[in-house]
């Protein structure tokens, strides 16, 4: 959300919240399921385990079929925070404090810092002047900060 924060300051015409409008519109009023998101769910083994993560991306237990129409309130009330708020609802907003209540937090175990899965946006890192190094070990790919 930082890095998308960091772009949009550099390059954006509209306002924050024009740029985000039709994420929430599409996020509230639904979108169409392409044949690949949905075999990209499908092929998701953890998706069936974690019941917060049935609630959001199945259809009542079911996979969503190509066709099918998605709505994502829950990402539509983010949105619309982040919109109003900017990056920083997602880092230490109610979003924030939304995602450390249901264990998705990750990090130092500072309550205050919110550190999250996602909160170490790598864009977030150029406005630093960091650049990334990174190469192929036995495979698989691998960055750090240089």
């Amino acid at each position: 959300v930082r890095g998308f924060e960091l772009a949009h300051r550099q390059y954006a015409k509209l306002s924050w919240a024009a740029d985000i409008a039709p994420a929430i519109e599409m996020a509230s009023n639904g979108f169409t399921v392409s044949y690949a998101f949905a075999e990209q769910l499908r092929g998701s083994r953890n998706l069936p385990r974690d019941p917060e993560s049935t609630r959001i991306w199945l259809k009542g237990g079911e996979f969503y079929q190509a066709g099918d129409s998605m709505v994502l309130p829950d990402l539509a009330r983010t949105l619309t925070r982040i919109a109003a708020n900017g990056a920083d609802e997602f880092y230490r907003g109610e979003t924030a404090r939304t995602l450390s209540e249901k264990g998705l937090a990750t990090g130092d175990g500072h309550e205050a810092s919110h550190r999250f899965i996602a909160s170490d946006d790598p864009l977030m890192f150029l406005q630093l002047g960091q650049r990334f190094l990174g190469g192929t070990i036995e495979g698989v790919e691998v960055r750090t900060l240089g």
